[in-house]
């Protein structure tokens, strides 16, 4: 019997929930979410981590997937600045969906995650929006709590 879409996404918040128990850096924390959501059967995807830099670009930093078809092309799409609004943004093109998902620690931006997937492997709807939104909530709390802990050690 196939799950439903409610059950999928609640077996992943349960798995994204214990990517914090078993980091020991922020860094490690936000690879072990992403991998987890990449192995979790939404694998027909390319899943990336930016960063901002100080030019104004991006830098990618981490990346699961096939990249090859995005090899040569600038990660920008002319709406990262979207992104400075703290909200989820979701681009539908000839049947491709990237969502941009921004990550702050301490007020400025840390991270744009991207999630890119045909809608034939998956069908993004408001749900994986709100699901996306309680992640990045659930992302920048654990991070700030491994900032606290490196302060106070």
């Amino acid at each position: 019997m196939k799950k439903s879409k409610s059950q999928f996404l609640d077996e992943l918040r349960m798995e994204v929930g214990l990517a914090y128990d078993y980091s020991s850096n922020k860094e490690e924390f936000l690879e072990k979410v992403l991998r987890t959501i990449y192995h979790a059967g939404v694998n027909h995807c390319i899943l990336a981590v930016y960063s901002p830099m100080t030019n104004g670009g991006f830098k990618r930093e981490f990346v699961l997937g096939e990249t090859m078809a995005r090899k040569g092309k600038r990660f920008g799409f002319g709406f990262i600045s979207l992104c400075s609004f703290r909200g989820t943004v979701l681009m539908k093109k000839n049947g491709n969906q990237i969502i941009l998902a921004p990550i702050y620690e301490e007020e400025k931006l840390a991270y744009v995650i991207s999630l890119n997937i045909s809608a034939s492997a998956y069908l993004i709807t408001q749900q994986d929006i709100d699901f996306i939104n309680e992640l990045v909530k659930f992302i920048e709390m654990k991070r700030m709590a491994f900032i606290e802990e490196e302060e106070e050690a």
